[in-house]
C-alpha cells in the first residue's frame, strides 16, 4: 500500500509540476499500461506536418471514461460517467483528483482492466 500511495504522489508532483510535458508521457503510459482502454487524439503541426502533439486522452473504464485536453496552455482534466453511450454526468476536477481517482479505479477493477492494471497503479515509475 505505501508503494502505491508513493506511487501515485510521484505522479502528481510531476503533473503539477511539468503540465507542459505531463500529458505527453502520461498518455504514453496509458497506452502501454491499458492499450485497450486508452484513446489518446493527435494532430501534427509544422510546416511539413512532421511535429505531432498530443491534444487529449481518454481513459474508460467500466461506466466511467477520464478525459484529459490540451485548454488555452492548461489541461484539462474531466471524469464522465456512461451509460450505454448516453452521458449520465460529466464533472471537471482537479488534476490532482483525476489522477487519484483513476489509479483507484484500475486498482479496483485489478485483473479486468486487461490484465495490465497494475502497471498504471506503478505510474511514478516511468520517467524519461
Amino acid at each position: 500500500m505505501t508503494d502505491s500511495f508513493d506511487d501515485v504522489a510521484a505522479l502528481i508532483r510531476e503533473a503539477e509540476a511539468e503540465r507542459d510535458r505531463f500529458l505527453d508521457r502520461f498518455a504514453h503510459l496509458c497506452e502501454q499500461a491499458l492499450p485497450r482502454q486508452t484513446t489518446v487524439s493527435r494532430s501534427r503541426r509544422g510546416l511539413f506536418r512532421k511535429t505531432e502533439t498530443i491534444d487529449g486522452l481518454a481513459v474508460r473504464l467500466g461506466t466511467q471514461a477520464f478525459h484529459l485536453a490540451r485548454a488555452a496552455g492548461q489541461i484539462e482534466a474531466s471524469i464522465v460517467h456512461e451509460v450505454r453511450g448516453v452521458t449520465l454526468s460529466r464533472r471537471t476536477v482537479h488534476l490532482r483528483e483525476w489522477i487519484t481517482t483513476l489509479v483507484g479505479q484500475v486498482q479496483a477493477l485489478g485483473g479486468a482492466v486487461s490484465g495490465e492494471g497494475a502497471a498504471l497503479a506503478h505510474a511514478a515509475r516511468w520517467s524519461g
